[in-house]
């Protein structure tokens, strides 16, 4: 089975966070209401997820520091990672591989340097693509 999530934003104070996350400064986030039922649907999600599966995490999975609205769990890059690795932990231990897309600058930081940097934290083989660098390659 192909398992496919997207935009998770993590960081945005309306999205996925893990509760109980310690940030980078020592404190204790403490989610919102719609953080905490986003994550009981996520786990809801992931335990739907059949082992064994490959799993497809389509872009922006950090929010970003370029917020309009200014709700922002943390405005560290490093503590937005962490949200997105712990969160998506729980979709990738359903999966025996998984292929991450690039989403957009404005969340996710030049040439995809948020999603790089949390790949690299999982410590696995997860492969990485950008559709604009492989469109570009294709056309040369």
């Amino acid at each position: 089975m192909i398992a496919i999530t997207s935009d998770l934003h993590c960081g945005s104070k309306h999205a996925l966070c893990p509760p109980g996350l310690e940030l980078a400064d020592g404190e204790i986030y403490q989610l919102t209401k719609i953080q905490e039922w986003l994550w009981s649907c996520w786990m809801d999600f992931c335990k739907a997820v059949p082992r064994g599966s490959i799993g497809v995490v389509n872009g922006d999975i950090t929010q970003g520091i370029n917020t309009k609205e200014g709700a922002l769990v943390s405005y560290k890059y490093s503590d937005q990672n962490l949200i997105a690795a712990e969160t998506l932990k729980y979709f990738l231990e359903r999966c025996t591989e998984c292929y991450f897309i690039f989403g957009t600058e404005w969340h996710e930081f030049i040439s995809g340097q948020n999603l790089i940097s949390v790949v690299r934290d999982l410590q696995h083989d997860y492969k990485i693509h950008s559709p604009m660098q492989e469109l570009w390659l294709r056309w040369q």
